[in-house]
């Protein structure tokens, strides 16, 4: 076949609706009459509301389900080229043939003496000039038609005309009503082609095009030669869009059974304006800050390496020390009872191989007690730093330089005990198994949303609701992945809320041996309780509130700034490395057709990470979101909710009345402001269904901002506020110092952890609020909620998820939830609870590294979501395993002896 144009491979992939075949003409207009039908319904309604909405669509889907969809425009399109190919004539000479006007047919198929628009890869549009990149890709072009490559391309080419033609109708319909029709939402409108199969032709490479105006993915892909780029791409799509209308009203009135078709009948145009794409594979370049990672991370590596190989050594040498010592302490002892045999005449000998082992060991023992003894200082006054040779003391080890204490921070001896150690001794420990449950669940939950962003599904409408898995209560559990991210802001605050408090306590108030109690008290100086136990009297609390106020004069506020010192170095340096890694390492080794997609994301690294380094990138650029990194908005919110955390727990340790009302207060104006956004901007969490990689007003206003995430850090506080208080109580029952409430008497008189009614009942309550808060909103997602209920939803899920949360972790800390406190606190969780966090900060990363590979769309099923997530959650954690011993747990070491030194510094003056 060979049609003798430019243009005419271009126009078999790209040619939307030039039409000859009546009956296919037929069924494609009568396809765009009837989505015509339904944009008339959404033009006639005045309301918006989701009944309204999904009557539109389900008109839409009516509309292409009875006239055979749209395949009758691609036949028509397919007829026309066909006959053109049967006349064995230039495709130019077709159009002329068919009535095209000199203007379109210049447009269609180039003319030297005019150069033609075109749309770059970011929608600027510019003149290409003759004999510029254009003028040998319309070259190409022509050679291909003629070879059996070009027909290999043809091939290896998506149903592009389907995509980027006959669909117009169904996006202007979105445009003026703001409704994407099902099936352009479902995720149906893309043709990748096949990107291998035109890897393998020789001198062709594999195109892709996307309309970025859209909610939802509608790609399709061509195979071209080298020569073409997508700016070559685009200019002759929009030429052969624009040329549509004329040559199909031509051609449709040139037959005698359309004589009475009007001019209006034609295909539907589409601006592409807006058109983003790729044409090869997309590469990224190695910069300067790629070596610097790779040294860093080389130089981390020998770190770790070289303290791990130091302290080996050192081990060896301790160990060889010892038994050199033990058989030199062995050796003296038997001289010794040599020497005594002697002054015996000779009978030693025979008494002391007369001995048997075990008195032989018993005086070796006490020898080797009193050797010992002296070698620690008891010597009656001697000096205890005797020969080092004897039996006293060790020599004294050198101070270790500061090479050396940086060796040891990194050294697998130090790091490995605390990742596979077991959970240090303490009631907190099922918060481990919370923390990895959650960590798992963010992964799922990311496993669904995230390959949204690169190459979507096949079954899109499989997934959401109100039909898809998403609208199911089953489904509820993967949207509900949104309440992790609030129990580890919760859970962090409990903890961080809970150490500080006591540590404050313990600074401010004064210690009992500090005070001075007369030797020879009077009678009118005591008071007796009515148990009988004495106090101090007015004048030793008066002498208590004193020495109290010299502690807080004492304590000062310089501790306030080295708090947050401490938080930004405990948390940045793996923070800052991932965030290095992902930036300029992990871009550069791999490349794909859509591997570009990530560029948005790094162009934002690149021009706002400043404001990551600070923890404000919910903050700077305002309206940025995410900024850089899909979890860093996290990170943000978390330390500036932490900014409040020292004048919080210093309230309630003055002021324990205080310290219970302010953050109520805070949480109160933060749930008034949800509730504002809910019923005057119309924020709704209730997103599905509208719109689906766009971020909308919601996420904006509301989940990434400090302000709206602060009640569930405010409950974290309270709850260790409460905690304390309760632990105290409770002791008080217990050793009968006061009769305690109904609350602190259910766990005081129950000392066994038997499930008791009382204890069942809180069990209940928290199942209840987990319940209700994780499925609550399934019945949104087909049938709209009253604004009221909405924006309640919105103010108060979270918080009734947290204490949810924390009425269940208060009852495991105490001892009762059998099977599930067994499940939260087992050495598993106690190991795989360590790595959350390096978890949390890399499995973006390496979703991303893993979708961006790929050149098909997912096809969603039970199957893939369970070995995806089981390969995927394993991946991670071993991942976090390295970050943890490479980055996190050393510079923590580090920042522990930096921390400590300058502690000590303060102490010396």
């Amino acid at each position: 076949m060979k049609i003798g144009t430019p243009w005419s491979l271009l126009l078999l992939q790209l040619l939307p609706a030039l039409v000859v075949t009546t009956d296919s003409y037929d069924s494609c207009l009568a396809s765009l009459r009837a989505i015509e039908t339904c944009r008339e319904l959404s033009r006639s309604s005045l309301s918006s509301s989701p009944t309204t909405n999904a009557t539109r669509l389900l008109c839409l889907e009516e509309a292409l389900r009875t006239h055979n969809g749209l395949d009758g425009c691609l036949d028509s399109t397919w007829g026309f080229v066909r006959n053109c190919a049967q006349q064995e004539i230039g495709f130019r000479d077709c159009l002329q043939q068919h009535g095209a006007s000199p203007q379109a047919i210049a447009r269609t198929v180039g003319d030297s003496s005019s150069s033609s628009s075109s749309v770059s890869r970011w929608g600027n549009r510019r003149d290409y000039p003759p004999g510029d990149s254009s003028s040998s890709c319309r070259s190409a072009l022509q050679a291909a038609t003629q070879s059996v490559a070009g027909a290999e391309a043809v091939l290896a080419s998506g149903r592009v005309a389907l995509v980027l033609g006959v669909m117009g109708k169904l996006f202007a319909e979105f445009n003026e009503t703001g409704v994407p029709p099902m099936y352009l939402f479902s995720g149906h409108v893309q043709s990748y082609g096949d990107a291998d199969a035109c890897k393998a032709i020789g001198g062709f490479q594999y195109c892709w095009m996307q309309l970025d105006f859209l909610p939802t993915v509608v790609r399709a892909g061509v195979c071209v030669p080298q020569e073409c780029s997508l700016e070559d791409l685009v200019n002759v799509t929009n030429s052969l869009l624009q040329v549509v209308g004329e040559v199909s009203s031509i051609s449709s009135s040139s037959s005698s059974s359309s004589s009475s078709r009007s001019s209006n009948d034609t295909a539907p145009q589409v601006d592409f304006s807006h058109v983003q794409g790729q044409c090869g594979d997309y590469v990224f370049p190695a910069t300067t800050g790629t070596y610097v990672m790779l040294v860093l991370t080389g130089v981390l590596v020998l770190l770790v390496l070289g303290g791990t190989w130091v302290d080996w050594r050192e081990s060896k040498d301790r160990k060889e020390e010892e038994e050199e010592e033990e058989e030199g302490e062995v050796h003296e002892g038997y001289t010794r009872l040599d020497y005594e045999g002697a002054r015996e005449g000779g009978k030693g000998m025979e008494k002391r191989a007369g001995r048997s082992s075990e008195e032989k060991d018993a005086f070796l023992d006490r020898d080797l007690e009193k050797a010992q003894l002296l070698g620690n200082g008891v010597d009656n006054g001697k000096n205890s730093n005797s020969n080092s040779n004897g039996v006293g003391s060790k020599q004294e080890r050198p101070s270790p330089s500061l090479f050396r204490k940086v060796l040891d921070c990194f050294s697998l001896y130090k790091t490995w005990p605390s990742l596979v150690g077991p959970a240090r001794p303490g009631p907190f420990n099922a918060l481990d198994g919370v923390r990895v449950f959650s960590m798992s669940w963010v992964v799922l939950g990311h496993l669904f949303v995230f390959p949204t962003e690169i190459t979507s599904y096949t079954n899109q409408d499989a997934i959401l609701p109100p039909d898809g898995l998403l609208g199911t209560y089953a489904g509820q559990a993967i949207i509900s992945a949104e309440f992790s991210v609030d129990t580890f802001f919760c859970i962090g605050a409990f903890v961080a809320a809970y150490a500080l408090t006591k540590h404050l306590q313990k600074s401010i108030a004064p210690s009992s041996s500090s005070l001075s109690i007369p030797s020879a008290p009077v009678a009118a100086d005591y008071t007796k309780t009515e148990n009988g136990l004495s106090i101090f009297s007015q004048q030793q609390q008066q002498q208590q509130q004193q020495q109290q106020q010299q502690q807080e004069k004492k304590l000062g506020w310089a501790w306030v700034p080295m708090l947050y010192l401490h938080r930004y170095l405990r948390l940045s340096p793996l923070y800052f490395y991932i965030l290095a890694m992902y930036l300029e390492v992990q871009k550069v080794v791999n490349s794909g057709p859509y591997w570009g997609l990530l560029k948005q994301d790094y162009d934002e690294c690149r021009k706002w990470w400043w404001s990551n380094a600070l923890y404000i990138n919910t903050l700077v650029p305002w309206n940025g979101v995410m900024g850089c990194y899909p979890v860093a908005w996290y990170m943000s919110v978390d330390f500036l909710l932490f900014l409040l955390l020292p004048f919080l727990t210093l309230a309630f340790v003055k002021n324990k009345t205080v310290g219970y009302v302010v953050p109520l207060a805070l949480w109160t104006a933060s749930t008034i402001y949800a509730y504002w956004l809910g019923l005057v901007k119309g924020d709704s969490q209730f997103i599905f269904g509208t719109e689906v990689t766009e971020i909308t007003d919601y996420q904006v206003d509301y989940y990434f901002k400090a302000w709206s995430r602060a009640p569930v850090y405010l409950i974290g506080v309270l709850c260790a506020f409460f905690w304390l208080d309760h632990t105290a109580a409770v002791a008080d029952v217990e050793a009968k110092r006061s009769r305690g409430n109904w609350f602190t008497n259910i766990f005081a008189t129950n000392r066994k952890q038997r499930l008791t009614w009382p204890i069942a009942g809180l069990f209940s309550v928290a199942f209840v609020l987990l319940s209700l808060t994780c499925y609550g909103g399934q019945p949104a997602y087909h049938k709209p909620l009253a604004p009221f209920w909405d924006s309640s939803y919105l103010a108060l899920s979270r918080s009734a998820w947290c204490v949810g949360l924390m009425l269940l972790c208060f009852l495991l800390f105490q001892g009762y939830g059998g099977l599930i406190k067994g499940l939260l606190e087992n050495s598993v969780c106690a190991v795989l609870g360590r790595l959350t966090f390096a978890s949390y900060l890399l499995h973006p990363a390496i979703i991303f590294l893993v979708y961006g590979d790929a050149i098909v769309p997912t096809h969603w099923s039970p199957i893939w979501v369970s070995f995806s997530f089981l390969g995927l959650l394993t991946t991670v954690f071993l991942f976090a395993a390295v970050g943890f011993l490479l980055v996190e747990k050393p510079f923590a070491n580090l920042e522990r002896e930096l921390m400590g030194g300058m502690g000590a510094g303060k102490k010396k003056n």
